[in-house]
Formats: structure tokens, C-alpha cells, sequence
């Protein structure tokens, strides 16, 4: 992602694959590649593709995912795009990530290693943000789209439920905080602190947690 202004763009990294890299097993070999940026090598031996989409970036998403596939390649999707529209999303994948990965992906790597993928992984519960795994930022070093400023989330979904936003359908209709200790010791480990970029959709949905928080 990119924000502009008239001297510069300043480049930023998601933290949905890292996020959901972290959930792996911590041998599992992970590369994490950046279709604005990166050369996708197609003929690469993998045992599992995964690709989180957006609405604008979902034509070429797909046309990646049927690619891995042709190959006989599993491809897993998530993200915002493929949790609003599944049986789409399913035409191109092997199995659909509905919402939170924290939720589904333990299921989702036992059904994988016993070759017994579901097309569908949903949970109705929304997973808890304390003592979260931090994201595996490490795969991202030395890519320049992480150069600059560094991510951190803080709160999940939006206290507001805005019918023309696609927050509160991800995320269901909760605002859920982050313990604040978790936070900093997040923070004491990044390593660039110069620029440090919250990613919520709404940092100050809970004025009294927002106020603690900056404090901190």
C-alpha cells in the first residue's frame, strides 16, 4: 500500500500474511512475495500456496491462484474479497479463509497435512487479541516496500457499523483491544521506531483505551 502526498509516496507493509505466517509451525519454510514488487517464479516447488486478496486486486489474484493450480499446486484464499464473496473466491481456490485466521488455520494445517482439505473455513467465534503471535516481520526485511515505517495493529473491527464499509462484515460487528502490555512489548521489538504506522480502522473507537494506550 501506498500513501500519497505532493513529495512522496510513502510505502507500507499489510500485516495479513506475516499475521497468518505466524500461525505456522515455526520450521514451516515461508517466502512472502509482493505481486506489485516481486517476480513470481511459478515453476517454484511448494507444497502450498497462499494469497490474501482485495476487491481490486482479485482478477489478478485469481488468475495466479489458477495458475499454482494447473500445477497441481493447493491454493488456500483469504482476505477481505474472498470472506465477502466465497463461492467466488472457491472457483479459483482449495480452500476459502472466511474472516480471522486465527480462528481456522490450526484446522486448516491438520486438514492440509492429512490431505483432506475443506473448501470452506469459518468460525463464529472472533479469536481473542491477547498474547497474540507477533506477525513474522522478518519476512519482509530487506524488501523496500518495508523500508520506511514499521505497522503495528492495536484494535480490531469498528464500534460503528457503516453499511458502505467492509470492516464490520470482516470483522463482525465487535471493536475488540489488544492487551496494551502486549502492544509495547511489540513496539521495544521493532526495528525501525522512527515511524511507527497504527493499522486500525479506528484506533479511537474506545476513547479511554486509545487515551491509556498513547500514554503508554
Amino acid at each position: 500500500m501506498a500513501v500519497t502526498s505532493r513529495e512522496k509516496a510513502i510505502q507500507f507493509a499489510r500485516l495479513s500474511l506475516t499475521t497468518v505466517a505466524a500461525l505456522f509451525p515455526p520450521d514451516t519454510v515461508i517466502r512472502i512475495i509482493n505481486d506489485n514488487l516481486d517476480e513470481i517464479d511459478f515453476d517454484e516447488k511448494v507444497d502450498m500456496v497462499g494469497i490474501t486478496s482485495i476487491t481490486s486486486t482479485a482478477p489478478r489474484a485469481y488468475a495466479i491462484a489458477d495458475r499454482f493450480r494447473a500445477k497441481g499446486i493447493p491454493v488456500i484464499m483469504g482476505g477481505i474479497h474472498p470472506s465477502a464473496l466465497p463461492l467466488e473466491a472457491s472457483l479459483h481456490a482449495d480452500a476459502v479463509v472466511i474472516g480471522e485466521a486465527e480462528a481456522t488455520m490450526q484446522q486448516l494445517l491438520n486438514d492440509f497435512k492429512n490431505g483432506k482439505l475443506q473448501k470452506i473455513y469459518r468460525s463464529d467465534e472472533r479469536p481473542s487479541l491477547q498474547n497474540l503471535p507477533l506477525p513474522r516481520k522478518e519476512l519482509l526485511f530487506g524488501n523496500k516496500y518495508y523500508r520506511e515505517m514499521d505497522t503495528v495493529q492495536t484494535t480490531r473491527g469498528c464500534p460503528f457499523a457503516c453499511d458502505f464499509c467492509s470492516v464490520s462484515d470482516f470483522f463482525g460487528r465487535t471493536y475488540r483491544t489488544r492487551p496494551i502490555p502486549d502492544i509495547i512489548r511489540e513496539v521495544k521489538l521493532l526495528k525501525n521506531r522512527a515511524i511507527i504506522f497504527f493499522v486500525d480502522d479506528n484506533i479511537a473507537g474506545r476513547p479511554n483505551y486509545t487515551r491509556e494506550l498513547f500514554k503508554a
